[in-house]
């Protein structure tokens, strides 16, 4: 049996747009050393539940391949939008309107299929609360449409 594993540092994800119904494709980096700094972006990815994605920060992008069958996967540092005992639920900033999210270290990274994750995400920290991070919907009208319709009602 040959076994192999390829590190990859970029990655682009085509979807179709919410706006235009056009394709859309998000160029996605995972680098140690991108111009110099080291460069994880964020990811929206699907899950069993259409309902309850995971946000989450790339770690590794690679390949797997076992006797020249390629498994494309993702090490994923997923961000916690679950409220106390499991449900489901986001809180909404009242200011800006950004939705949160939170860094939990008890939560074990994850390997996906890279044909789950549905498109990029901005995702920033909060520099007033440490765990905290902010989902920046309002960077263009994708993910807009993308957060309003996976989030319609959020706790303010």
């Amino acid at each position: 049996m040959s076994v192999q594993l390829t590190e990859h540092r970029f990655l682009k994800i085509h979807y179709e747009s919410k706006e235009t119904w056009k394709q859309i494709t998000d160029y996605l980096h995972c680098s140690p050393d991108f111009h110099g700094h080291p460069r994880c972006d964020c990811v929206v990815l699907a899950t069993d539940d259409p309902a309850k994605p995971v946000f989450g920060r790339l770690l590794l992008l690679f390949t797997y391949t076992v006797d020249n069958v390629k498994y494309p996967l993702a090490l994923v540092e997923p961000f916690n939008g679950q409220g106390q005992h499991g449900q489901w639920r986001l809180k909404q900033d009242i200011d800006v309107g950004f939705y949160h999210l939170y860094s939990n270290l008890h939560i074990p990274s994850e390997i996906f299929s890279i044909h789950s994750i549905i498109q990029g995400a901005l995702i920033v920290p909060d520099f007033i609360k440490e765990v905290e991070y902010l989902i920046v919907g309002v960077v263009d009208a994708d993910m807009f449409l993308c957060t309003k319709g996976l989030f319609p009602r959020v706790e303010m």
